[in-house]
């Protein structure tokens, strides 16, 4: 391998020009400046050129520049050129440019393809030609290059950029296994061009052969520019994620100075104002999950940032292997326990169908009673969004949109806890703290009659992490529209074709405006409005006044914009009876039969 590297200049003359001849040597193709004036010859600008050799094993960090489907396009490229040509004994390369040469300046360029008779393990690998923007521009006008030693030079160039060079020329001399071959007539002809002194490529190719010639060039300059922009994307891409990930880096000190603060406010406050630091360390939670997800998606686990490719999306939803299906009086129920551990202190009752979690109750008794319990437990992740209840800041409801791994608010002594990992449970070995699932005969609790019914038409064609998700953002949207003192109600019933989950909250009935922002949502995928900005005086007013938090409208959009994505649906409707107030949401899930 070698390099071309700018050692004098020949002062500029209309009857002095430099060519750029390709001979082969022992190691290769040599890369020589002509000074003599030669006719043939485009006028390229005053550039002269010396010879520099490298090792192989330099061409690590160039290898790296470009993909190996664009090496393989121009090898097949090459190959046609050599059909085109028709001649055996012929040598082609392509040139591409390294794509860091664009921002220096410099004329640097790689080997991708080589195809020939006399294609030798040690060749030169890069070209560089010097820093001058006047040889760029007169190779780019120069469509053909006709070297003194029969050769030819297409420069490859798009939208006045020079983007590789193309090679051709005759080979040395002709090996004794492919003299066999070749054909009589192939013979004569090459004989008579070389005693007629007529051997160049162009004599060779005529007219004809130099319009195809030129077709082929037209096509490997578009690769090469489509190459080349790809790597640029790809360095660009690769900067802008680790400015990103730096940006992620520094919120991690804040947010722990947020939670630490939080868990010191806990023990230390009393009543009402102990919701506030509840609040402030489930959003600090929930910050800290975030923080999580975004390094992963930004940097993903051993990935190198130097070899980084483009940054792939992030996965939706359906695309992660998941159950087929879900029982979903089961994940109702760990939606419940859940949430009965952020709602414990805030005032805020929720209230579940007694047909639920006879339901639940009857699949965890199946469940224990089975040989293979250990194994066959169905356990979902920790990807459950807690809601907040009211009573909370409204700053923290409204960031309250995104999901993350359900953090434990309080535990039995006030102080946060560590994660927990929700499963579903048997009814006896719940804590005495939780919500208890089978209310007391009191009509207060009971919607209606625990009649089971069969279990088998209440699985669902969702995952059950996803329905619990959904869930649970339909049930932190029933809270935020709930004040102090509310309720919020959750039941299950079929339909023809689907499993319907209802949440109905005891608030304010929701707005008609809103309820278009979120049909508007359903149709183009945007939420826009929602609850005004409030300051600090307005916050804490509605936090010690038992006011709803909010319209829970975010949290609505991200339930629909969930549903949508594994086939369910998601319907907000107000009551219809005039002497019930609050808005009931129903959730359509697929039965699986």
């Amino acid at each position: 391998m070698f390099q071309i590297s700018r050692t004098k200049t020949i002062a500029p003359s209309p009857k002095s020009v430099v060519l750029i001849g390709l001979q082969h040597l022992k190691g290769g193709l040599h890369v020589q400046v002509k000074s003599p004036l030669s006719r043939r010859g485009p006028r390229l600008s005053s550039v002269a050129y010396g010879r520099e050799s490298h090792n192989e094993e330099a061409l690590g960090t160039w290898t790296a520049c470009h993909s190996s489907d664009f090496r393989e396009l121009c090898y097949y490229e090459t190959e046609l050129l050599l059909e085109i040509v028709g001649q055996p004994f012929w040598n082609a390369a392509v040139f591409a440019r390294v794509p860091d040469s664009f921002n220096s300046g410099l004329l640097e360029f790689q080997r991708v393809a080589s195809v020939g008779t006399k294609v030798h393990e040690k060749r030169e690998n890069t070209l560089t030609l010097g820093n001058s923007n006047a040889a760029e521009e007169s190779l780019i006008k120069a469509e053909l290059v006709e070297l003194p030693d029969g050769g030819l030079v297409l420069p490859l160039a798009h939208h006045q950029f020079l983007v590789g060079l193309l090679f051709l020329e005759e080979a040395s001399a002709p090996s004794p296994s492919a003299l066999s071959d070749l054909t009589k007539q192939t013979l004569q002809d090459t004989a008579s061009l070389v005693r007629s002194g007529r051997h160049g490529a162009s004599q060779v190719l005529g007219l004809e052969g130099l319009e195809r010639l030129k077709k082929v060039a037209q096509v490997l300059s578009l690769a090469c520019s489509l190459e080349q922009r790809a790597a640029l994307e790809r360095a660009r891409d690769d900067a802008r994620s680790r400015h990103i990930g730096g940006l992620v880096e520094q919120v991690r000190g804040p947010l722990s100075a947020l939670r630490t603060l939080g868990a010191m406010l806990v023990p230390r406050t009393q009543d009402v104002t102990r919701d506030v630091a509840d609040g402030i360390v489930v959003q600090g939670n929930r910050l800290q999950d975030l923080v999580l997800e975004l390094q992963q998606v930004l940097r993903p686990p051993n990935t190198p940032a130097s070899t980084a490719q483009l940054p792939q999306p992030v996965p939706p939803i359906t695309s992660v292997k998941q159950p087929a299906q879900c029982f979903v009086p089961a994940v109702l129920q760990t939606v419940m326990e859940a949430t009965s551990r952020a709602c414990e202190n805030v005032g805020v009752r929720i209230r579940m169908d007694p047909m639920v979690a006879a339901l639940a109750h009857e699949d965890s008794q199946a469940q224990a009673s089975s040989s293979s319990l250990d194994s066959s437990a169905i356990k979902y992740n920790s990807n459950v969004r807690t809601p907040v209840a009211a009573g909370t800041s409204t700053s923290a409801s409204r960031s309250d949109a995104s999901p993350g791994p359900l953090r434990q608010a309080v535990s039995s002594n006030n102080r946060p806890s560590a994660p927990t990992s929700p499963t579903v449970q048997r009814p006896a070995a719940r804590s005495q703290q939780q919500l208890v699932l089978l209310p007391p005969p009191s009509r207060a609790l009971v919607l209606k009659e625990p009649v089971v019914p069969d279990k088998r038409q209440f699985f669902a064609q969702v995952s059950p992490e996803v329905t619990c998700e959904i869930v649970s953002c339909l049930i932190d949207a029933a809270l935020q529209r709930t004040p102090r003192g509310g309720h919020v109600d959750i039941s299950l019933r079929v339909s023809e074709g689907g499993i319907l989950v209802d949440v109905l909250d005891s608030g304010t009935e929701m707005a008609e405006r809103l309820q278009g922002l979120l049909r508007r949502n359903a149709s183009q995928g945007q939420v826009s409005g929602g609850d005004e900005d409030l300051s600090a005086e307005a916050a804490m007013q509605r936090i010690w006044s038992g006011e709803a938090s909010g319209s829970g409208i975010v949290a609505l959009a991200l339930a629909q914009n969930k549903a949508r994505a594994v086939g369910a649906r998601v319907d907000i409707d107000p009551q219809q009876q005039p002497s019930v107030h609050g808005t009931r949401t129903t959730l359509w899930l697929p039965a699986t039969s």
